[in-house]
């Protein structure tokens, strides 16, 4: 069974935390990457190892990275401008394993109120239950190490990662206090 994923409004949502949430008076517009990998028949998709990225513009005309995992079942969203922030999700089927997505749309939206800005993007997931867990608000560096150091891959309920900046940007963009995700 196929279901277009929930989440892919999580990672909207998410990156709208950082970025600010889009006010209905937002103009919002669809956008095609501007570059994305592997590409069918011209990249050995072998070397990618389930890895896929697409770049896109925001409403400013800067570059936003996504990039799906399928080995592990994570989604990065990046803005790469000054802000250089990034929210990361991790997807499991009923059972705990990775989950792999694929991509729901070939576009993005994009919208700007102000200094308010979002992407939203579809996914889609082939299962009849996902997890998500392992949220993570902080810059490319702090999913850097999540991601280097494996615990990403732990269980949804073991402890996150024990950061007081992680702390106060869940705080502020009310997510709270907790100790475990999942």
């Amino acid at each position: 069974m196929t279901k277009t994923c929930a989440f892919a409004g999580l990672a909207a949502l998410l990156m709208s935390c950082i970025v600010t949430a889009r006010p209905a008076s937002a103009q919002a517009r669809t956008v095609q990457p501007v570059l994305g990998f592997p590409e069918q028949g011209l990249d050995d998709s072998a070397a990618y190892q389930g890895y896929q990225t697409r770049f896109f513009r925001d409403a400013k005309g800067n570059v936003v990275q996504v990039y799906l995992d399928a080995r592990s079942g994570r989604v990065v969203t990046l803005l790469a401008d000054a802000v250089n922030e990034s929210v990361g999700f991790t997807v499991r089927d009923g059972s705990g394993k990775p989950l792999r997505l694929e991509w729901g749309s070939p576009s993005a939206v994009v919208s700007q109120a102000g200094s308010r800005r979002t992407i939203e993007y579809q996914l889609v997931a082939n299962a009849p239950r996902i997890m998500i867990g392992w949220i993570l608000l902080g810059s490319m560096r702090v999913e850097r190490d999540l991601v280097y150091s494996g615990r990403n891959l732990q269980p949804f309920d073991a402890a996150v990662i024990d950061d007081r900046a992680q702390r106060a940007r869940r705080k502020h963009v009310g997510l709270g206090i907790i100790d475990r995700v999942g």
